[in-house]
């Protein structure tokens, strides 16, 4: 951010790559033709492409549209709020457990955030918040797999040989990847079971999760479907879940129990809203929010948007390269071939876009602001991507976010030990130090926010 403010929009950082204090339309927009550099070849297997990294525009619009039923409104509601919900009456039945203690909340949103992702990918949850534990060293995983990327994505043709390098020095799967890929095979097999009843006929392979889906699309092209032929490997989801969704729950989290006085008006909405039926269906789940009524609360969404402003999932830019001809970039001109991205603290923090007030969490700032005011926040914020790379299962994130925030606030004071909330910061921002002190809240008032 120094760097920006001392030597304006565009900063050099080597030959041929440039950092961008804002995302620029010609980069960034629908229309763009810039793709997505080879930064991103780290994070799979060398020599196959997932949703994620491939970098040909064609290829992955194609991908993407056979995709994007999985993830519509429709599929949110209907095949994936169940097992979400089930999650987080689990989530909270572990809380309970430690009233008045205090305990590790960045481990067990991980925890939250990987059973979230493999329910709703594999239909199952791995089994994070059951055991209380990081099964299959998943966790720990995780954070190797990204940390991996983070540094050899800055030579990505180094990749393939320090992937064999490692490969032939274990000498062997590591655990965590035996443990997944005989997840998968099972929950595959499983799946494929269910397709066909006891007379052999055809059955809907989706069964409420996104690996049946993949299935469904898989074998309209293939007779034979395994995790090698599938070009999106299913795991890609859960690792999205265990690192940005545990991440913006945990920011979230923290400043809002920083802060009272938003904490305070989040209560209100969700309660005026839960009295004028709003928040609607009352469940055994402890009154979780529905889809259609989170988006229906405007400070829900200003909070969850201020926590991804002022603290970003993800700690890398997002690179792109230009197209041939080269592209005018805030102004300047820059050869075809440049590599440039705008890093989302840098673009989050810009005073000409939120204020001069950027250091400040303040969810107000998202509720009417003045002219075009709001529609340039919203371009600038990239918690989720820009343009045709934006995140697939945005709005599948923002319901697994907001479903688990609406009851947390109400049932629980979650109140944080650290004053400031440090950040670990690859490709994927973390929080190192979000301990909290949990206190049930008082059943009177726990009963008139439900």
């Amino acid at each position: 951010m120094s760097w920006h403010d001392r030597y304006g929009p565009i900063v050099r950082l080597a030959p041929g790559v440039c950092s961008i204090s804002s995302p620029d339309r010609t980069v960034y927009s629908e229309q763009t033709r810039c793709t997505k550099s080879d930064f991103y070849s780290a994070f799979g297997p060398p020599g196959r492409s997932t949703l994620f990294a491939e970098s040909d525009m064609k290829k992955h619009r194609r991908e993407r549209k056979s995709l994007a039923p999985l993830f519509s409104t429709t599929a949110i509601v209907e095949k994936y709020s169940g097992g979400i919900d089930d999650c987080n009456k689990l989530f909270l039945q572990q809380l309970d457990r430690y009233d008045d203690k205090i305990i590790d909340m960045k481990h067990w949103l991980e925890c939250w955030a990987g059973d979230i992702g493999s329910q709703v990918t594999f239909g199952k949850r791995i089994g994070f918040l059951d055991e209380r534990e990081d099964v299959g060293h998943l966790l720990r995983a995780k954070a190797s797999v990204l940390r991996y990327g983070s540094i050899v994505g800055i030579y990505p043709r180094i990749h393939p040989y320090v992937h064999a390098l490692m490969a032939w020095w274990r000498g062997s799967k590591p655990i965590w990847l035996a443990y997944v890929l005989e997840f998968t095979k099972s929950r595959m097999a499983e799946l494929q079971y269910q397709k066909h009843d006891l007379d052999g006929s055809n059955k809907d392979s989706t069964t409420g999760c996104l690996l049946g889906g993949m299935l469904a699309v898989h074998e309209k092209v293939s007779d034979h479907a395994s995790i090698g032929g599938m070009r999106t490997d299913p795991l890609v989801f859960v690792f999205a879940g265990l690192g940005g969704l545990a991440t913006t729950m945990s920011t979230t989290l923290f400043y809002l129990y920083q802060h009272p006085q938003c904490l305070s008006k989040l209560r209100q909405e969700m309660d005026t809203a839960g009295r004028e039926g709003h928040s609607g269906i009352k469940s055994a789940s402890h009154q979780l929010f529905t889809y259609k009524h989170g988006i229906n609360m405007p400070y829900l969404d200003a909070v969850i948007k201020e926590s991804a402003r002022i603290s970003p999932p993800n700690g890398a830019p997002l690179w792109r390269v230009l197209p041939e001809e080269g592209a005018i970039v805030h102004g300047h001109f820059l050869p075809g071939g440049s590599v440039v991205g705008s890093n989302l603290w840098v673009a989050h923090y810009n005073k000409n876009v939120y204020g001069a007030d950027v250091q400040d969490f303040r969810p107000e700032r998202w509720i009417q602001p003045p002219g075009e005011a709001l529609s340039h926040m919203n371009q600038n914020l990239m918690m989720f991507g820009l343009g045709p790379r934006t995140c697939l299962g945005k709005n599948l994130a923002c319901l697994e976010v907001s479903k688990l925030l609406s009851v947390v606030v109400r049932r629980f004071d979650l109140q944080p030990i650290h004053p400031t909330l440090e950040i670990e910061s690859d490709f994927v921002a973390k929080a190192r130090n979000h301990e909290v002190l949990v206190s049930r809240i008082a059943e009177k008032l726990r009963t008139s926010c439900e």
